[in-house]
C-alpha cells in the first residue's frame, strides 16, 4: 500500500515519511530525504519544508489533517482520534510550522479528510472529561459533543447505533472540533476544508475501526511539498 502512496506523490517509497502514531501531540520535522524515520520514533505530527519528502499518516476513524503553507510550501500530515483532539493536535500542527519553518497562520491551507463522524460516533464520558481537563470552553463542548447523532443523506447513521443520547454518552463531532481548533490557531474560516465524509457511514468505501473493529483496514493521508514552490 505504501508503494502506491508514495507513487501518488512521484516519489520513491524510502522518501514516505511515516512513524509510529501513538494519539499524542509529538512533532517529527523531516529535513532529509531516503530516510523514513527509525522504526519506533512515535510522533502523531509531522512537518517538512523539503520538495524530496512525503508526509503520510493512517487513520481508520481518526482524523487525517494535511496543511500547506501557500507563501512559504511548507506542509504538514497529521493523525487526531478523539485523544490527539484533545491534546490540541490542530493547535499543535500550526504551531510547528510557524515555529520550525516559518510559517504564518493566514498563509495555511488545511484539510480534514474522512474520519468518523457525530452521525455514528458515540463517545463516553471519559472523552468528554479530556476535553474538559483540557481547558477547552464550554461553549466549545456544546458545538462538539450531542445527545443525537448527527445524521445527514451523506452521512446515515451505521447499523445498531443508539438514535438517543445514553447516560454518560454522547455523539462526538471531531469534525467540528478539528475546524475550531484550526481557525482559534489563526488558520482562515475560508481555507480550512472538511470532506464530511464519515468512515462508519460508508463500507463500500472506508475503513473503520468502529464499524469492523480489528479487522479493519486503514486510510492514508499523505502530503508532498510542490517541486514548483522549493527555494
Amino acid at each position: 500500500m505504501w508503494a502506491e502512496v508514495a507513487g501518488a506523490l512521484d516519489l520513491p517509497p524510502a522518501d514516505l515519511v511515516r512513524t509510529r502514531q501513538v494519539h499524542g501531540a509529538t512533532v517529527l520535522v523531516a529535513r532529509v530525504t531516503a530516510g523514513t524515520p527509525p522504526s519506533g520514533v512515535a510522533a502523531d505530527i509531522l512537518v517538512t519544508d523539503r520538495s524530496g519528502i512525503g508526509l503520510a499518516v493512517q487513520a481508520a476513524d481518526c482524523v487525517p489533517l494535511l496543511i500547506a503553507d501557500r507563501r512559504t510550501g511548507a506542509v504538514a500530515a497529521a493523525h487526531a482520534g478523539w485523544r490527539g483532539l484533545a491534546a490540541r493536535v490542530p493547535s499543535a500542527v500550526v504551531a510547528a510550522l510557524l515555529r520550525e519553518l516559518g510559517s504564518a497562520p493566514g498563509d495555511l491551507v488545511a484539510a480534514v479528510g474522512p474520519s468518523v463522524g457525530a452521525c455514528c460516533y458515540e463517545v463516553g464520558r471519559d472523552v468528554r472529561q479530556a476535553f474538559e481537563a483540557a481547558g477547552f470552553a464550554d461553549n466549545r463542548l456544546a458545538s462538539w459533543f450531542f445527545d443525537e447523532p448527527l445524521v445527514s443523506v451523506g452521512n446515515p447513521a451505521m447499523p445498531g447505533l443508539a438514535s438517543r443520547r445514553r447516560a454518560g454518552r454522547w455523539f462526538f463531532d471531531g469534525w467540528a472540533s478539528a475546524r475550531d481548533q484550526l481557525i482559534d490557531a489563526g488558520v482562515g474560516p475560508d481555507a480550512v476544508f472538511v470532506s464530511e465524509l464519515c468512515t462508519a457511514s460508508h463500507p463500500a468505501t472506508f475503513s473503520s475501526y468502529r464499524r469492523d473493529g480489528p479487522p479493519s483496514g486503514r486510510q492514508a493521508g499523505a502530503i508532498r511539498r510542490a517541486i514548483r514552490s522549493e527555494k
